[in-house]
């Protein structure tokens, strides 16, 4: 058991998973929260603890055995994109192109994003 876990932004003491269409909630109770994804694989490297970061960052470290993916079944949830801006009625041009980009850039994939995947140093936290 940790009890060090390394976390971006979100749901303070709560990690969502997902597998195979059923969700599930988990209490964290992490003492160190991080929303820099690089100081968060370093330190989960370097087996301070518990990391959830997307798998295109991590997957040479897993490759070379640097990291250890846990849970491997479960995926974490990616969160929806939010755009907040001022006025719904008069969007300058390059705010609405950009709009428009997100909307399309953000509609379903053919071929899936990379799921978020909970990992650990292989040297382990020890904590």
């Amino acid at each position: 058991m940790h009890r060090l876990s390394l976390r971006e932004l979100g749901p303070a003491g709560a990690l969502g998973l997902e597998k195979d269409g059923e969700a599930l909630t988990l209490g964290v109770s992490g003492r160190l929260v991080m929303n820099d994804v690089a100081v968060m694989l370093d330190a989960a490297v370097d087996g301070i603890g518990i990391a959830n970061l997307i798998s295109s960052y991590t997957e040479r470290h897993v490759a070379d055995g640097r990291l250890v993916q846990l849970l491997a079944d479960w995926t974490t949830p990616l969160p929806d994109l939010t755009l907040y801006y001022p006025d719904r009625k008069r969007v300058p041009p390059k705010l609405r192109a950009l709009i428009d980009f997100l909307r399309v850039a953000n509609e379903p994939a053919t071929t899936p994003m990379p799921p978020g995947v909970l990992l650990q140093g292989s040297r382990g936290a020890g904590l």
